[in-house]
C-alpha cells in the first residue's frame, strides 16, 4: 500500500491538475469509487496512486456520498487521511465553481468529533482543509476547530486551521472571543486575535484582553492583538509600545517591516520614537525596501523624526545608504533649506565620483531650495573650483538657466 501521508503531501498539486476535469460516469459513483480505491491500494508507484485517486475526483459532487461513507466507517487514520483528503479536493472544486453542494447528514458531525481527537499531522491537516472547503457550518465545527488550533504547535497548521475558522463566518465569532478569554497560551491567544482582524468592535473584556496581549513576550501575539485593534479603530499607548518592543527585536527584514508599520500607524510623535526608528535603520534595515518604509515612519512622527531623518543623511556612512536617504525625501522637508544645505555639504566633501552624482540628481530635485542656496554658496569668496564646478553642474543636469556667481 502506498504511503498514508501521500494524499496529504499531494493535496494541492492533485487540486490543481483535476479542478476542471469532466466526470465519466459509464459505471455508477459508488462503483467508480470502489474500484478507485482497490486500485489506490494496489498501486506500486506514485503515479497509479494518483491516476486512481483522479478517477474519483473526476466525479465530483457525485463522489460525496460514497466517500462520506468510507470516510465514517474508517478505523484507522490511513483511511481517514485518503478519504478526508478526497472529500476536500471534490469540495474545494465545488467551491471555486461557486457551487454549495448537499452533504450528507453524517458528515459533518463526524468531522466535529475527529478535530477533537488529536491525530497525524497529515490527518489534522487534511480535516480542518475539509472544515474550510465544506459549506460553513461554525456551531458544529468552531469548537473542534479551535481544539485543533489550541494544541498544534505546527505554524502551518496554525494558518490552515485559522483560515477554516474564518471561512464559517460571522457565526464563528462569539466561538473565538469566548476562547480568548479562557486562553492562557499568548501563541493561541494571537491566533484568536489574527482571526478576529475583520471585527468592527468588541466586547469591554475580549477589547482589555486583546489589550494585554500587547505586553506578551511572543512577538506574534504582540503583532496580532495591535493590528487587530488598530483595524476596530482602537488607540491605546500600549499599542506604540509594543510596536517599539517589535521594531527592537526584529529579526527578519519582514518583522522590521511589520514593526516599523506598527510604529508609524501608533506613533506619538516623541523623542523616543525618533531614536527607535534611527536605530533601527542604522543597526537592522540593509535593503532600500526596509529603510523607506522607515524614511516614511519618520516623516510621521513630527519634528523629532524629520531631526532623526536629517542626522541620517548627514552621518551616511557610505554612498549607498546616502542615496537610498535621498531617493525620496520627505515631503516636509522639501522645502526645508537645512535639506539643501545637507546636500550642498555632501556634494562639497564627496571624494568619489559616485557621491558627487548621487549628492548632484538629489539637489536637481529640489529647485526651489537648492537654487537659492547654490548662489550663495557661489557666492562665497573662498569657493574652490572644482567646488564651483560641482555646483554649477547641478544646474545643468536640472535644466536651470545658468547660475552666476
Amino acid at each position: 500500500m502506498m504511503s498514508q501521508k501521500r494524499t496529504a503531501i499531494r493535496a494541492g498539486l492533485l487540486a490543481s491538475l483535476l479542478l476542471w476535469a469532466a466526470p465519466a460516469l459509464s459505471q455508477s459513483a459508488g462503483e467508480v469509487v470502489d474500484g478507485a480505491f482497490a486500485k489506490m491500494h494496489a498501486a506500486e508507484t506514485e503515479q497509479d496512486f494518483m491516476q486512481a485517486a483522479q478517477e474519483v475526483v473526476r466525479l465530483g459532487d457525485a463522489a460525496i456520498p460514497d466517500l462520506t461513507r468510507r470516510f465514517v466507517a474508517a478505523q484507522d487514520e490511513a483511511g481517514r487521511i485518503e478519504t478526508s483528503y478526497l472529500l476536500a479536493t471534490i469540495l474545494a472544486q465545488s467551491k471555486f465553481q461557486n457551487k454549495v453542494p448537499e452533504l450528507p447528514p453524517e458528515l459533518v458531525p463526524t468531522l466535529a468529533k475527529l478535530l477533537h481527537e488529536p491525530a497525524d499531522i497529515a490527518l489534522e491537516a487534511n480535516l480542518a482543509n475539509l472544515a474550510g472547503f465544506a459549506p460553513p457550518h461554525p456551531k458544529e465545527l468552531a469548537p473542534g476547530l479551535l481544539a485543533l488550533l489550541e494544541r498544534t504547535q505546527e505554524p502551518n497548521l496554525q494558518a490552515t486551521t485559522s483560515a477554516a475558522l474564518v471561512y464559517q463566518g460571522e457565526g464563528v465569532v462569539p466561538f473565538v472571543q469566548e476562547a480568548l478569554l479562557r486562553s492562557n497560551d499568548d501563541r493561541f491567544s494571537g491566533n484568536l486575535a489574527h482571526i478576529l482582524q475583520g471585527s468592527e468592535t468588541f466586547p469591554n473584556d475580549v477589547k482589555a484582553k486583546l489589550r494585554s496581549l500587547l505586553g506578551s513576550d511572543d512577538a506574534e501575539a504582540r503583532q496580532m492583538a495591535s493590528r487587530t485593534l488598530s483595524k476596530a479603530g482602537e488607540r491605546d499607548p500600549a499599542m506604540l509600545n509594543a510596536a517599539l518592543r517589535d521594531l527592537e527585536t526584529a529579526q527578519s527584514e519582514m518583522d522590521l517591516a511589520r514593526a516599523t508599520i506598527r510604529v508609524e500607524e501608533n506613533t506619538d510623535r516623541s523623542q523616543r520614537v525618533a531614536d527607535a526608528l534611527k536605530t533601527a535603520f542604522e543597526t537592522k534595515a540593509n535593503r532600500i525596501e526596509e529603510r523607506r518604509q522607515i524614511i516614511v515612519a519618520l516623516s510621521k512622527s513630527g519634528p523629532p523624526g524629520l531631526q532623526a531623518y536629517l542626522d541620517l543623511v548627514k552621518n551616511a556612512p557610505n554612498v549607498e545608504v546616502f542615496e537610498h536617504l535621498t531617493i525620496a525625501v520627505p515631503s516636509e522637508l522639501k522645502n526645508d533649506p537645512r535639506m539643501a544645505d545637507l546636500l550642498i555639504s555632501a556634494l562639497i566633501a564627496a571624494k568619489d565620483e559616485k557621491m558627487v552624482k548621487s549628492a548632484t540628481f538629489a539637489l536637481a530635485k529640489l529647485p526651489d531650495i537648492a537654487q537659492p542656496a547654490i548662489k550663495a554658496a557661489l557666492a562665497r569668496d573662498n569657493i574652490e573650483v572644482e567646488t564651483m564646478q560641482r555646483l554649477h553642474a547641478v544646474g545643468a543636469v536640472a535644466g536651470w538657466p545658468p547660475l552666476q556667481q
